[in-house]
């Protein structure tokens, strides 16, 4: 039932480093909260991904929608616990400057992974909040 499909990957994190302007000293961090997205997105069922309209054919019986929405449920909230230390720790690292931009350009990749959101294309995302938080 696991699986890595998810409309994010931690891939898109990528550019994002360069972005927030990581130094060597934030590195571990910044690696560390990478592989927590990475391990959240492998926690989320690959039906948790595609499944967004319970049909009677899928779940024949109330129970077994209630019960699939519940597991799919507590499986979100063990992905954000998981994230919660990794984003701690790298919170505590970055610049104010960074933080600001940060809250922009990861809640939405991230929220992405908790509520298996469609997010937008991030290398654009990244650059049209780059130049507001620069000035």
């Amino acid at each position: 039932m696991l699986s890595v499909v998810c409309p994010v990957h931690p891939d898109r994190l990528v550019p994002l480093k360069d972005v927030l302007h990581i130094t060597d000293h934030q590195s571990t961090c910044w690696m560390k909260f990478y592989a927590a997205v990475d391990a959240a997105i492998r926690v989320m069922p690959s039906s948790a991904a595609t499944d967004s309209d319970p049909t009677r054919a899928r779940y024949p019986s109330l129970p077994n929608a209630i019960e699939n929405e519940l597991r799919q449920h507590l499986l979100r909230v063990e992905a954000c616990r998981a994230l919660q230390t990794s984003v701690t720790e790298l919170y505590a690292v970055l610049s104010n400057k960074q933080r600001l931009l940060a809250n922009r350009l990861l809640v939405p990749l991230v929220g992405g992974v908790m509520t298996n959101g469609q997010t937008a294309s991030i290398p654009q995302r990244a650059e049209r909040h780059a130049g507001s938080v620069a000035a």
